[in-house]
């Protein structure tokens, strides 16, 4: 049997051999880039967040008017996410898009290994509520569903081109194919990116983020 794995923009065909090979890769480089993020953020309790707000707000404000113009809304919906201990923190960057009331902000809440993210509103103060299956603080059932128009996207390692490694459960994938038209920004670390010589060639139904952006660049695919 084949499969076929995306490289850049490309599609080509592969081995079950090497698919096998790359599977195993990947589960490699998650744990080291795990374990990498984990450490840094051990080492740099102090971490400041403002210039890297900027950049992202910077990327949120090119998308907004276009975002604007295509719905039947006076505020597009943004999600972000609320970061566990050792995810990149962005709950100032919340803060910070809460403040331009240009925008309607949700949250992810898990339905389980096999499904989709859904997304419930979050304003500042709201009370969360630990998910019952990763432990993930969420907005309660209580808040409404929404639909977003970008999402922040977290991850635990990236390429150049802007695949992203996640937690091997699939939900981003799963949630990029049901929301079709969506515009995504990964926010990392330098230090999670893949290096070329590491060999990471991405899976077909790996998705394809819009831009990445770490505290020191950013990537477009």
């Amino acid at each position: 049997m084949e499969s076929r794995v995306v490289h850049g923009a490309t599609l080509r065909t592969v081995s079950t051999d090497e698919q096998a090979v790359q599977k195993l890769l990947k589960e490699r480089l998650r744990a080291k880039h795990r374990i990498q993020r984990k450490e840094f953020i051990e080492k740099n309790q102090d971490i400041d967040y403002s210039n890297f707000n900027k950049q992202v707000l910077l990327q949120i404000d090119k998308e907004y008017e276009r975002i604007l113009n295509q719905i039947d809304a006076n505020k597009p919906i943004i999600s972000a996410y609320w970061p566990t201990k050792f995810e990149l923190d962005c709950k100032s960057l919340l803060k910070e898009i809460q403040s331009q009331n240009k925008w309607r902000i949700c949250l992810p809440v898990t339905q389980g290994d096999k499904y989709p993210l859904i997304f419930r509103e979050y304003k500042e103060g709201d009370q969360l509520e630990k998910g019952e299956k990763f432990k993930v603080l969420e907005p309660t059932i209580d808040k409404e569903q929404l639909k977003p128009h970008l999402l922040i996207v977290p991850l635990i390692a990236f390429t150049s081109d802007c695949f992203r490694i996640g937690y091997g459960k699939g939900h981003y994938d799963m949630t990029l194919e049901t929301l079709g038209d969506v515009k995504t920004i990964g926010v990392a670390f330098e230090s999670q990116k893949i290096q070329k010589q590491e060999g990471y060639i991405p899976e077909a139904h790996d998705k394809q983020l819009d831009c990445i952006i770490t505290e020191k660049d950013i990537y477009f695919p």
